[in-house]
């Protein structure tokens, strides 16, 4: 079993579905205090198209996006008193097999964070577990 990590600037990387409700009550307490609910960013990396007869592995955002969709609306629902939750797939459209997905994800993380990342919020990055192919 991993465990979380929270880093600097409260960014945390989560892995396991039982483990998020303690990882995020605890990023709560690296965040500001203030009476005003906490913007949680959630991202997923993930792929769209697959080269190959059948696109069967776990980092597709076909195959995992549901399971996460219904997680993100209960997590939502579980938090909705403290947390403004917002969730996003990451991929690239030119990324269709897994070698170049595990060379190209960090890179993908790196975009989204240095250009759409709200600085007050917290990132929760969550994966399907199977992350390398």
């Amino acid at each position: 079993m991993l465990s979380p990590a929270i880093f600097g600037q409260c960014f945390l990387l989560l892995l396991r579905d039982d483990v998020i409700l303690q990882s995020v009550n605890a990023a709560a307490r690296c965040s500001r205090s203030s009476p005003a609910k906490i913007n949680l960013e959630i991202v997923s990396p993930g792929l769209t198209q697959f080269e190959g007869a059948v696109p069967s592995t776990a980092s597709m955002i076909a195959l995992t996006g549901p399971a996460f969709d219904v997680s993100i609306e209960r997590l939502r629902g579980r938090l909705n008193e403290s947390f403004i939750i917002s969730h996003v797939y990451l991929y690239n459209d030119s990324v269709v097999d897994c070698v170049t997905f595990q060379n190209q994800v960090q890179d993908i993380l790196a975009k989204w964070y240095s250009t759409e990342h709200d600085v007050n919020s917290m990132v929760a990055v969550i994966t399907s577990g199977k992350l390398f192919c």
